[in-house]
């Protein structure tokens, strides 16, 4: 059965957008309040009464934390999850109508009296000087990050195709085998593509460090595939994103993917593999939370013996963090 159920209702008003992160947090505009949040699902729907905005025409956000507000002519960001905005002056002249389309939380569009786009997550925004006061634009839909349809009150069907958006990345995926964090991504096509900085950042940390660079195509309409692995040896929750660079400076960044990692609970060695061998094998350990932190860590000491108890070779002799290690 398919149905609609009406929720708590929070009054009165015209409502123009709605829009939801995930299956909890959700932001409604309005054209005659305050803008609405949910953060239970939509079942109860604060107003929230501390903004300054009367006249919100849509909402959009990337994350529970940021996200944008439009209100008459008037474009506002958050990073704090909509407890204080900021204004972009810049952005302006779309009037009473704009509406935010998007394919991803990198390549957003404001459609109005005026259309902008951004690649970045709007930290860059440019205008189509061509669209300006041909009326209203009202929708967008976006099939590929260069690529799509435009329509209004204007009687016309715009196509959108952008030939200089440097890489369409299929998709970008990680998962976590034991300590390692894989990452893989795929673009469909590449323009002036450098290469792609990996980053990373733990949860309760502002800034992300490029763990590596690995280079693009440069041109390339074929479908290529890269991958990318991480050694994690601290618990913690971490997030991993792509800084796309063109051969020009420019850049995007993708999606972020998170993955929770929990160093081990217990010292242990695990057999080699493979076992007889001649002449390479893998051995792996865990290391659980260093007994004497204030010397950095536990001192490890590894060391191959014969069947005659000869010393054959040492393969660790330094001091290490938990988290589980193979030689």
């Amino acid at each position: 059965m398919v149905c609609f159920v009406q929720v708590n209702a929070p009054g009165s008003g015209n409502f123009s957008g709605i829009h939801f992160v995930d299956s909890l947090f959700g932001w409604a505009s309005i054209s005659n309040r305050k803008p609405f949040k949910t953060t239970d699902g939509g079942e109860n729907w604060i107003e929230q009464t501390n903004l300054n905005f009367y006249q919100t025409d849509d909402v959009y956000f990337k994350d529970t934390l940021n996200g944008w507000l439009l209100d008459w002519n008037k474009l506002y960001r958050t990073n704090d999850g909509g407890i204080t905005w900021d204004l972009d002056s810049l952005v302006t002249g779309f009037g009473g109508s704009g509406r935010f389309g998007y394919f991803d939380s990198e390549n957003i569009f404001i459609t109005g009296d005026r259309v902008y786009r951004t690649t970045n997550a709007g930290i860059n925004w440019t205008e189509f000087p061509e669209l300006a006061d041909q009326g209203w634009r009202m929708a967008i839909t976006l099939f590929s990050v260069n690529s799509g349809f435009l329509v209004g009150n204007t009687g016309l069907i715009f196509k959108y195709y952008d030939e200089t958006v440097p890489v369409e990345l299929i998709n970008f995926e990680g998962w976590l085998n034991e300590n390692e964090t894989y990452l893989q991504w795929t673009t469909a096509t590449e323009t002036n593509n450098r290469g792609f900085y990996i980053q990373r950042k733990k949860a309760n940390e502002q800034e992300w460090i490029d763990l590596d660079f690995i280079e693009g195509k440069g041109n390339s309409t074929e479908i290529n595939f890269y991958s990318y692995k991480n050694i994690l040896t601290e618990s913690g929750v971490y997030f991993y994103r792509l800084k796309q660079t063109d051969f020009d400076g420019t850049y995007n960044y993708s999606e972020e993917i998170e993955i929770y990692f929990s160093v081990p609970l217990e010292y242990e060695l695990f057999q080699n593999f493979p076992n007889p061998f001649n002449p390479v094998t893998t051995i792996k350990y865990d290391l659980p939370a260093s007994l004497n932190p204030s010397k950095g860590g536990t001192l490890v000491n590894l060391v191959i013996y014969d069947i005659l108890g000869r010393r054959v070779k040492v393969l660790v002799n330094e001091i290490q963090q938990a988290g589980r290690y193979e030689v």
